[in-house]
């Protein structure tokens, strides 16, 4: 095997073990992106949510 076939060949392994480590990552990430973006909403409407309940308190 020259140098260039070794090292496509572990490159692809490195690659597929990769991918077996954990098939289900590509689904994880972008729900993970969903959830931050909820998340960010989520945590804008508490904060002007809290400002008006406390606006005519202080």
């Amino acid at each position: 095997m020259s140098p260039v076939d070794y090292d496509s060949a572990v490159a692809d392994l490195v690659s597929y073990l990769s991918w077996m480590s954990e098939p289900t990552q590509k689904t994880r990430k972008q729900l993970g992106v969903w959830v931050l973006m909820f998340l960010g909403i989520l945590s804008f409407f508490a904060w002007r949510l809290n400002a008006a309940y406390w606006k005519h308190i202080k």
